[in-house]
Order: structure tokens, then C-alpha cells, then sequence
């Protein structure tokens, strides 16, 4: 089995040359640090450190250490009078693949992520 390197570090100058960009180095940077903002990368998260240096770390290794959110009852009664006649359990579960699949960010409201987010998919279909 091949391990990976959970985080590596590299020069904007390196990725340039490495990547065989025709940009120019300040755009380049942009394009990075557009990149960085959007989280586009599905294995890795990206920063940007001092030096010019961007960092890409193995998102695996961030996962376990975000516990999965918890929603109260309170959002679950909520999200069934959104839904009516859906599985509240159902939504709950997709929306936490969903979650996964974004690469199980910090959530600073569960309960509120949640209700948006039964109020797009329900209202979309």
C-alpha cells in the first residue's frame, strides 16, 4: 500500500514551473489563492503560508478530528414542518453525506446548515 504524506509544502515558484503554467507568477498567485478560497481540491485542503509557500495537507487527516455535528430535536421538528411527509431521518443522513462529501467543514450551526439546506433540496424537488 502506498502512504501518502499527510501535509507537503511548496513554493509558488516550484507550482509554476512544475505545473507548466504559461502565467505569470502574480497570476499564477491568484489563481492559487482563488484555488484556496473555493477548496476545489477533493483530497487536500490548500493554505497559503508565509514565504510564498502554499501547503496542501490530506483532508483524511483533517476529518478525524471534526466530530460529526450534532442537531437538536428542536431542528429536527423544524425540518419535518419544511418537509412535510419526508423522513426527517432520511434528510439528516443525506445531508451528512453531503457534508462528508464537502469535506466535513466546521459547522458554527448545525441546526441552522441543516435547515438550509432541507429547505434547498425540498424546495428542488
Amino acid at each position: 500500500m502506498i502512504r501518502r504524506q499527510d501535509a507537503w509544502r511548496v513554493s509558488v515558484e516550484v507550482l509554476l514551473k512544475k505545473s507548466g503554467s504559461a502565467s505569470p507568477r502574480r497570476v499564477f498567485r491568484k489563481m492559487i489563492r482563488d484555488m484556496i478560497k473555493a477548496g476545489t481540491l477533493p483530497e487536500y485542503d490548500m493554505t497559503e503560508e508565509e514565504g510564498d509557500i502554499i501547503r496542501f495537507a490530506l483532508k483524511d487527516a483533517l476529518i478525524e478530528a471534526m466530530p460529526p455535528p450534532r442537531l437538536t430535536d428542536t431542528a429536527l421538528d423544524a425540518a419535518r414542518a419544511l418537509a412535510p411527509g419526508a423522513d426527517v431521518y432520511a434528510l439528516e443522513a443525506a445531508w451528512r453525506a453531503h457534508w462528508v462529501a464537502l469535506g466535513r467543514r466546521r459547522l458554527r450551526n448545525p441546526d441552522a446548515t441543516f435547515l438550509g439546506w432541507v429547505k434547498r433540496s425540498h424546495s428542488a424537488s
